[in-house]
């Protein structure tokens, strides 16, 4: 069993995705034997975040993408033209910037908490000789210590 943040599972199936196009039968049959035990903990990320995500209204839309737009750098502006900051943005939706603020918490609490999963470990000599460093970091966690 391998310990694992959830907050670490989405990436690591991706890192395997990005490797299914490398040739190797033991190590395209060890790949998806992961992705298969990967998804249904993904899932359960997805089941979490929609039981727990505050009702969609209006006004918390409206906040989510303003307060969206500024952590990505782009200009805000209220009705009077004036450039709004995060903190003025909370003051204009003080509820909404709480509710979103409760289920962020609530997130990244479930996201950080580790998980035990039986990873199908891929021995270093099934491992494609094609494979690049980038796709080996991606997936070392699957990989077998070399002794």
């Amino acid at each position: 069993m391998t310990k694992i943040k959830r907050q670490e599972l989405e990436e690591l199936y991706q890192a395997i995705t990005r490797c299914e196009n490398l040739p190797g039968e033991k190590f395209s049959y060890a790949l998806l034997k992961n992705q298969k035990k990967l998804f249904p903990e993904i899932k359960k990320i997805y089941e979490y975040a929609s039981k727990i995500r505050p009702e969609q209204t209006p006004r918390i839309i409206s906040y989510v993408a303003k307060a969206d737009e500024i952590k990505s750098g782009k200009i805000v502006k209220n009705e009077e033209g004036i450039e709004l900051s995060f903190k003025d943005l909370e003051s204009l939706y003080p509820e909404e910037s709480a509710i979103v603020k409760i289920f962020d918490n609530k997130m990244k609490k479930y996201l950080n908490t580790d998980i035990e999963i039986d990873f199908y470990m891929i021995s270093q000599k099934d491992v494609s000789s094609q494979i690049t460093l980038a796709q080996r970091k991606g997936i070392d966690i699957l990989l077998e210590d070399v002794k």
